[in-house]
């Protein structure tokens, strides 16, 4: 019996820890050649989990200060938001009545379908990530691809983050419009 279980167990977790890992280099490339386009302290932490939401913020401040002249610091929001998820996670919020929180994708699919959320904690906070991330998003797209930011931000949230690091992806070799701001350039 237990041979029977460890060789349908094996592979489902081996194909889990090939995805991850697949989305997790797909992510670092794409963050690591963005940041080092933009000049970044330190574009290593691209490869770094939690830290390379950091580097995303950090990309994303930069977007935002060009555009609006604001600054949100979305690289220490996007940390701070990693490590909440991750002690959501594992179980470290349960005194405090966070359970769990709702995948941003499951949360939109849910209120399209009429599923209106209970408002614990972590629907709160579900709901406040989710339109934080959108926030984000929107503002790095604006930068990098302001006639399709919409449209990828409205991707990056329902794809979550297998989404997320495919658009990143594909946006990696394009220069900002706060490059060109910077007098980073032209256009590419």
């Amino acid at each position: 019996m237990e041979d029977l279980s460890l060789r349908f167990l094996l592979p489902l977790l081996l194909g889990w820890a090939g995805c991850w890992l697949a989305v997790h280099l797909l992510r670092g490339a794409a963050l690591y050649r963005m940041a080092k386009d933009a000049g970044l302290a330190a574009p290593g932490l691209a490869w770094v989990p939690v830290l390379n939401s950091g580097v995303l913020g950090a990309l994303c401040d930069r977007a935002t200060l060009c555009l609006t002249g604001q600054l949100w610091y979305f690289r220490a929001l996007l940390v701070v938001q990693d490590l909440v998820r991750l002690a959501v996670n594992m179980g470290f919020l349960r005194p405090w009545g966070v359970e769990s929180t709702i995948s941003p994708a499951f949360l939109l699919y849910g209120i399209a379908l009429g599923w209106r959320p209970d408002l614990t904690l972590g629907a709160v906070l579900s709901i406040a990530f989710l339109v934080f991330n959108g926030i984000a998003f929107y503002r790095l797209y604006e930068d990098y691809i302001p006639e399709r930011a919409a449209v990828f931000t409205l991707l990056s949230l329902l794809l979550g983050r297998p989404g997320q690091s495919l658009l990143l992806f594909l946006i990696r070799k394009d220069v900002p419009y706060s490059a060109i701001a910077q007098g980073g350039g032209g256009r590419g």
